[in-house]
């Protein structure tokens, strides 16, 4: 078993990352392999010191600053500066459950081979303004594939809309890198980009949890002009064709095809949000 990294990216945090923090420290003391890479990017006066504050004493976390602004760019120097095999990527305003990180380890070996798989956890959403606990998409997935006994890409493409609560090999990142300048999608891209080297996805127990904050603010569901959005749209097209025609062999024609549809289906949604 390699050593696991975290890494989490965070841009002008709130309390809200202190719960995230939190949830990490309640249980590292079982997993002495962990190391947890913290990049905060932006702005740092005063919320470089709120989370040293945060973290206390706890000695595997490593706080990072930079000064280029986003979530890819800060997310790119976690990775260069992670020591793991394995990486695992969490949100600042998202927190994980008790037993999440022993879980996702545990489930390591299961794969075929474990290098070249990863292994998801079970998503739940929660709202602050009426803390009710819900379900989305990933949720969906894992309830539909939780017993399935044979891996396709396209059937797992669920989960591999977001780098978020999972467990993925340092050799399936490979040299890929997020890309600084895509605006929507900037996940589902990473994903489908080394979608290539996944030969597997092991589901965790059902118990393993990422919570995940809802939030408004998404590029294309802001309120920004038709124009904008139509730009957005366009440029994601072209960002997953890119990625595909660079090595069409290497990747599965159907999964791009979905995430050409996925991202269409938002842009039209957005219109009527």
């Amino acid at each position: 078993m390699g050593r696991v990294s975290i890494i989490i990216p965070t841009y002008r945090p709130g309390l809200y990352f202190k719960e995230c923090i939190d949830s990490i420290k309640s249980q590292v003391n079982r997993d002495p392999i962990l190391e947890v890479i913290i990049v905060l990017n932006g702005e740092r006066r005063g919320y470089f010191e709120d989370i040293l504050k945060w973290i206390g004493n706890c000695d595997i976390f490593k706080l990072i600053f930079s000064s280029s602004v986003g979530v890819s760019n800060a997310r790119n120097l976690g990775i260069e500066l992670a020591h793991g095999d394995y990486l695992l990527f969490l949100d600042d305003d998202d927190y994980i459950s008790s037993d999440f990180l022993q879980g996702l380890i545990n489930r390591i070996e299961v794969g075929d081979p474990p290098e070249s798989s990863i292994v998801v956890s079970r998503f739940l959403t929660f709202d602050d303004q009426s803390n009710k606990i819900g379900e989305d998409y990933v949720t969906m997935a894992y309830n539909n594939l939780k017993h399935a006994s044979t891996f396709n890409i396209v059937k797992y493409r669920g989960f591999l809309s977001s780098v978020c609560g999972k467990l993925i090999p340092r050799k399936v990142v490979a040299n890929f890198r997020f890309k600084p300048y895509v605006k929507i999608s900037e996940d589902g891209l990473f994903m489908f980009e080394i979608s290539q080297n996944i030969t597997s996805i092991i589901l965790a127990e059902e118990n393993v949890i990422y919570y995940r904050r809802l939030r408004s603010g998404s590029a294309l569901r802001s309120k920004k002009t038709w124009v904008y959005r139509t730009r957005l749209w366009i440029a994601s097209l072209k960002n997953y064709s890119m990625v595909y025609f660079s090595a069409p062999l290497k990747y599965s024609f159907i999964f791009f095809v979905t995430r050409l549809l996925a991202v269409s289906k938002v842009y039209f949604y957005s219109f009527f949000k």
